[in-house]
């Protein structure tokens, strides 16, 4: 593990953020294996998400391209390559009516119980790669992965050494700063490494990459 974090100069120090326990960016395909395992979704199934902006309940949803008009209809598979958060909660919507306490019986079922820090997403991902969880749609998910670091908003993640497979994505904290990451592992097709990136911003990046463009 590298846990480094930048002080006043270029000189990097240890840090320990990656065992504290913040809002996390990447459960976008923690979510869809979940809803996979229950055959109410597949990854091949368009869902709508209008102009990124999705009122449900009471709140309100944005991907992050809201403001440029969002992107129409999609698969669930391309949701996750451009980590649209209606994509996805449309998915658990037709899934499990929401992030209903089904959903969540459902991760526990799986295995899956704390996820409150990087390093816990990182355990989860690395089950992943490892075809530790729901043999039945782990390979369908992993096709997805490699997809959002060849043509999704992990292209910044793609190496010409390597194939890697994973997931990026954005969160605000309260005090209106960003929590930029990406989580994934190589090479994709027989994995060795797993890894994640969390990086803390007081701005926003422009189109959810990891990169901040």
């Amino acid at each position: 593990m590298v846990g480094l974090e930048r002080k006043h100069s270029a000189d990097y120090q240890p840090c320990e953020n990656f065992s504290q326990a913040h809002e996390l960016a990447l459960m976008h395909p923690i979510s869809i294996l979940a809803a996979l395992k229950i055959g109410k979704v597949k990854l091949a199934d368009t869902v709508d998400v209008g102009d990124g902006i999705y009122i449900c309940k009471g709140d309100t949803i944005k991907d992050h391209n809201w403001h440029r008009g969002g992107y129409g209809k999609i698969t669930i598979k391309q949701g996750l390559a451009s980590s649209s958060d209606i994509a996805v909660y449309k998915a658990m919507e037709t899934a499990f009516n929401g992030y209903t306490q089904a959903y969540y019986d459902q991760l526990k079922d799986m295995g899956i119980n704390n996820l409150d820090t990087p390093l816990q997403i990182l355990t989860t991902y690395n089950s992943i790669a490892n075809n530790k969880n729901n043999q039945a749609n782990i390979d369908s998910l992993k096709q997805a992965l490699e997809y959002v670091v060849t043509d999704g908003l992990g292209q910044p993640a793609k190496s010409d050494k390597v194939q890697i497979a994973g997931e990026t994505g954005i969160v605000q904290l309260e005090d209106g700063s960003y929590i930029v990451e990406f989580c994934g592992y190589f090479p994709a097709n027989a994995p060795q490494d797993s890894i994640i990136v969390s990086i803390h911003k007081q701005e926003l990046p422009a189109s959810g990459g990891i990169d901040g463009r």
